[in-house]
C-alpha cells in the first residue's frame, strides 16, 4: 500500500472502530467515503431477505464512494470485521485531497476498476453456469417426453 494514501487530511478524521460496529446500513444516506488503514470491513447487502457478504475490504482499499458520488442511498451495509482504524472524508476533503494529491485519485479509480472486472467476471460465471443448468435441464426434459411418449412410469 503506498503509505501516503493512509495520511489522513487531518488527525480527527481517523477513527477507530471495533468489530461488529456497523459504519452505515443499505439504504442510509451517504455523506462520507472511507479508506480502511488497518483491519477489515465487510460489505453486505440484503438479496431476498438474507445479508450476503460481497466483499471483503482490506487496508488501502476504499469504500462509501458510490451514494457519495451519486447523490444516491447506500447500495450495501458496512460493518467492522475485527479491530479497524479508517479514515473518513467528506465529499469536499474527497476531492481537495485527490486535487492535491493525483496518486490519491489515481488509487480510488483502480480500486473501481478491480472491482469492475470481478463484477465482470461473477457475470460470465453466471452466464456460464445458467447455460449450463439449461443444458441439462433440456436433457431432463427430453428423457421425461422418452418416457412419456414410452409410456413409462415415472
Amino acid at each position: 500500500m503506498n503509505e501516503p494514501l493512509i495520511q489522513p487530511p487531518n488527525a480527527h478524521r481517523v477513527v477507530h472502530h471495533a468489530a461488529g460496529d456497523v459504519l452505515f446500513k443499505q439504504g442510509d444516506l451517504g455523506s462520507e467515503v472511507y479508506l480502511v488503514v488497518s483491519g477489515h470491513v465487510q460489505i453486505s447487502q440484503e438479496i431476498d431477505g438474507a445479508e450476503q457478504v460481497l466483499a471483503t475490504l482490506d487496508p488501502g482499499q476504499f469504500f462509501g464512494e458510490m451514494a457519495l458520488f451519486e447523490g444516491a442511498v447506500r447500495s450495501a451495509s458496512a460493518t467492522v470485521h475485527g479491530h479497524a482504524r479508517l479514515i473518513c472524508f467528506t465529499k469536499e476533503e474527497f476531492l481537495e485531497r485527490a486535487h492535491e494529491e493525483p496518486a490519491f485519485a489515481l488509487a480510488l479509480v483502480q480500486d473501481l476498476c478491480a472491482r469492475l472486472r470481478g463484477a465482470t467476471d461473477m457475470i460470465h460465471e453466471l452466464v456460464h453456469e445458467e447455460e449450463v443448468l439449461q443444458e441439462q435441464l433440456a436433457r431432463v426434459l427430453t428423457k421425461f417426453n422418452v418416457l412419456i411418449k414410452t409410456g413409462k412410469r415415472i
